[in-house]
């Protein structure tokens, strides 16, 4: 069985509820694998994302989570199962950085829980997979905006959700820790994860990417496996500029192994 299946959607921009910016589309997702959804700015990913969420209202069709209606679950029930890194974090209070990062706990407390021992576990573990150990006593607000988005992919973590969805991760990061981000979500699949990220570099991409989807003017332009979509001649046309062949996309090994040294 599928973890997500999303047949025949339609999605409204901005929940108006009105017009689709996303035209018909299907996705089927495994466990353990990634969907990464490439395009030019304005394409549609991150619509589509906040419709796999719930958080856009569908026009057509249905999305189902491991065979059961998305719509039948609770707030509480999706944030335990799928957790959302957005592209800007709209938290203007200044919370500590492993303040922040534990709120991924959240969905699995009853109201006024405290935090148990597991928890901190947790969430330690969770501050070291993305390198912000150091950062844990900064207030949140303080940071650069890629130290910004690593704590909120920390977050993300700390929930232990099945799926995790992220807009733009590697926006704002520094080649470092790109690669370290994309290890990270790597692992997450080998784990038994799964993984949807809205991507603009190719070569993370390549990497990352077990399928990716080509969105263009709120179309699904392309849908298959990384060596089926990335190709020269696709990607021209998605972002009408000429694109060279390349003979390999992704990064070397030795990247990962350098980055792990480091950890």
């Amino acid at each position: 069985m599928s973890i997500l299946h999303a047949e025949h959607i339609s999605i409204a921009k901005g929940g108006d509820g009105q017009q689709p910016y996303i035209m018909p589309c299907s996705l089927t997702l495994e466990q353990a694998t990634c969907l990464c959804l490439l395009g030019p700015n304005g394409a549609g990913k991150s619509t589509l994302i906040k419709g796999l969420l719930g958080l856009y209202p569908l026009l057509t069709g249905t999305i189902q989570i491991e065979g059961h209606d998305l719509a039948e679950r609770s707030l509480r029930e999706r944030a335990r199962i799928m957790a959302y890194v957005p592209q800007k974090s709209g938290l203007t209070f200044p919370l500590l950085v492993e303040e922040v990062v534990a709120q991924g706990r959240y969905p699995h407390m009853a109201p006024w829980d405290k935090l148990t021992t597991e928890d901190y576990t947790i969430i330690e573990n969770s501050l070291q997979a993305c390198d912000i150990t150091n950062l844990r006593k900064r207030p949140f607000t303080a940071l650069s905006s890629g130290e910004q988005q690593r704590v909120l992919i920390a977050r993300a973590l700390t929930t232990q959700a099945k799926i995790i969805i992220l807009d733009e991760p590697a926006a704002g990061l520094d080649v470092r820790h790109c690669l370290g981000i994309v290890q990270v979500l790597k692992r997450l699949c080998e784990q038994g994860r799964t993984v949807i990220a809205a991507m603009h570099d190719l070569e993370l991409t390549a990497t990352l990417a077990d399928s990716v989807c080509l969105l263009k003017g709120g179309a699904c332009v392309g849908l298959g496996s990384a060596t089926e979509t990335l190709q020269a001649d696709s990607l021209s046309h998605l972002y009408e500029t000429d694109i060279c062949r390349r003979e390999s996309w992704s990064f070397t090994e030795n990247a990962f192994q350098d980055i792990r040294e480091q950890h």
